[in-house]
Parts: C-alpha cells; structure tokens; sequence
C-alpha cells in the first residue's frame, strides 16, 4: 500500500469529525438565538374567564358588553381592559408598556355586542370603527374588525368610520376620549338593550342620561379615516 492510499482513511475520519463538530457549532449557536428571544415571542392572546378585571378601574370583564382588549407583557404577565380606549391609552404610553408588549383586541366580526372571551386578533392586525354612539362597558368605544366588509355592515347599522391602526396614537387615542364624553353629555349614546334614560356608565355617573336612536356621532378629531 502506497503513502496515499494508508492515509486515505485517516483523512476520511478528519473530515467527518469536522463536520459533525460544525453541525454541534450550528446546533449551540441556534439555541443560542433561541434563547435570545422574548419569553412571549410565540405567545397568543387568553380566552377571558369571569375573574378577569380591567386594569384602570377593576370592572369585570365578563359582565358588560363591547370588545376587551388585553396586553402581555415580556415578563408574561396580562394586563386585561373592559374598553378599548383605556387599553390604548396605555399601549401608547411607553412609561405604561415597555418595549416588546403584545397588545390584542376582541374582533367583532361575525358577533353581537354581548361579552365573550375570545375572538382576539393583534391590535396592529384590525381596522377600527370610532363614532358610534352604541356604548361599550365605559361609553361609546372602539371597535375592531378583522374585514373592511364587516366594519361596513357595522356602520351601516350602527355609524361611525374606520380609522386604521396606523393612524392611532396618544393624541388621536387621547381626542377621541374627549370626543366620547362630549358625546355622553350631550345625550349621544345608544345601549345594545334599547333602553333609554336613566343608564349612566360606570365611572361617568352625571355626565350623562343616554337615550335610544341611532343618530351618529360627530367626527373625530386627530384621526384619519380609512377605507
């Protein structure tokens, strides 16, 4: 056997070792990366149960209508809110939610205005309907869709525009929340039950005596509509 031949097997062996210790070096640096992420990177929303409580003003979830709205923190912890006004008002305050948050929100879509726990899409993923006067758990409220088409049936019954997610901020999310006190003082409220007079919402008791109708509610400042 010739010089060539007798180190053919020893150079074979090389090779194969190199290359498993590079699959091991790719293994350890994939964990690595793993690791790395957020706790809550493949994390999806909870379904609400009747111990759910807002995180503003401690109502329960289940007891009164609209869509909810809820934000995972990275540490794992959920923040849940009875109106999506509250819950924007915190996602866009960076003291409030830090970075790496997930905020998710009860698509309508194919639902009526009764509590339920689940349907949730991520915040940035829906379209919103603003001014309508059909009152939430805190007042007239944001309402997320999935589809332009059932935002469209929305409004046709109820009023209203869509506002896209990209045009919300503090500010716009801020306006709206005066714009919807100024719409239950002066009466600009419909209950999904009918009733008229004599209903204050939680938490606005004197500001104002809702009434039936379906008059709609006046523009929103700070906002965008869109299509």
């Amino acid at each position: 056997m010739n010089r060539r031949n007798a180190l053919a097997p020893a150079r074979r062996g090389a090779d194969w070792l190199a290359l498993g210790l590079a699959a091991l070096l790719a293994l350890a640096l994939l964990g690595g990366c793993h690791r790395k992420q957020s706790p809550i990177a493949q994390a999806f929303a909870a379904p609400l149960t009747h111990a759910d409580s807002c995180a503003v003003d401690g109502m329960v979830l289940m007891e009164h209508p609209g869509p909810k709205g809820q934000i995972l923190l990275p540490d794992g912890t959920r923040r849940y809110y009875c109106d999506l006004k509250e819950m924007f008002g915190e996602w866009f305050d960076g003291d409030r939610t830090p970075e790496g948050a997930m905020a998710f929100v009860q698509a309508m879509d194919g639902r009526d205005w009764s509590a339920h726990p689940d349907g949730w899409v991520r915040a940035e993923d829906a379209r919103y309907v603003l001014g309508s006067p059909l009152a939430g758990s805190m007042g007239p409220t944001m309402v997320p869709f999935r589809e332009q088409a059932a935002a469209d049936a929305f409004i046709a019954s109820h009023g209203g525009h869509t506002v896209a997610y990209a045009a919300l901020n503090a500010d716009a999310v801020a306006a709206y929340d005066r714009e919807v006190r100024d719409m239950m003082r002066h009466n600009k409220v419909v209950f999904a039950d009918g009733q008229a007079g004599g209903k204050p919402m939680p938490g606005m008791a004197g500001m104002s005596q809702p009434v039936s109708g379906m008059g709609g509610g006046p523009t929103m400042q700070g906002m965008n509509a869109s299509k």
